[in-house]
């Protein structure tokens, strides 16, 4: 009996061993598949938030390219305005120049009546020149012809004192400096526009 007893003891030695191994074993397998499933967990969580933070680095690359293009825009948008500002300024500056030259100096003044009646088309049959009436007389004052064969020169107050009408059987003209100015500024502002 002793003997069964000892086989037993043996059998039961050899259940225990066998169980604790097999328990062994399973603890071992599940504690490296639940670490494979966190391992499986975090690479996925990582990958996820890896995407987010790609999308939102493209967005805030996008969002930076925007507003680059927007303070682009702004700064030559101001730039235009600026050079258009001074071309005004600068034809308002020449304007008031002029017409002081024109205003103190008879010299001045005849020098650029002449140079507008030269520009008068001799083919036109009646001629009518509106200037001002201070300007007809510091006209005649210095001797400049005012009777030609086909001009008549009246004499019009509402007119400032370096304007100068032309009015023929074809157009009126307007040679005032302050006119002539106007065109000059829209022709900066056209050559402003066209190189931007």
């Amino acid at each position: 009996m002793e003997r069964i007893k000892s086989k037993e003891e043996e059998i039961l030695a050899d259940l225990e061993s066998k169980r604790e191994k097999a328990i062994q074993e399973g603890y071992e397998q599940g504690q490296g598949m639940a670490v494979e499933e966190a391992y499986q967990k975090l690479k996925q969580e990582n990958e996820e938030n890896e995407l987010k933070y790609k999308l939102l680095y493209e967005q805030l690359e996008q969002e930076k390219k925007e507003w680059e293009e927007h303070k682009r825009v702004n700064s030559e948008r101001f730039q235009q305005e600026q050079r258009l500002e001074t071309c005004r300024l600068a034809v308002q500056i020449a304007d008031k120049i002029a017409c002081q030259l024109i205003d103190v100096s008879d010299e001045v003044l005849v020098t650029y009546f002449e140079e507008v009646m030269k520009s008068v088309e001799e083919a036109s049959k009646q001629v009518f020149v509106r200037i001002h009436p201070l300007t007809y007389g510091r006209l005649k004052e210095k001797g400049y012809n005012l009777f030609h064969e086909n001009m008549q020169f009246v004499s019009d107050p509402l007119l400032k004192k370096a304007d100068l009408i032309i009015e023929t059987d074809r157009t009126c003209m307007d040679y005032s400096v302050s006119s002539r100015l106007k065109q000059i500024e829209k022709w900066i502002h056209r050559v402003i526009n066209d190189v931007d």
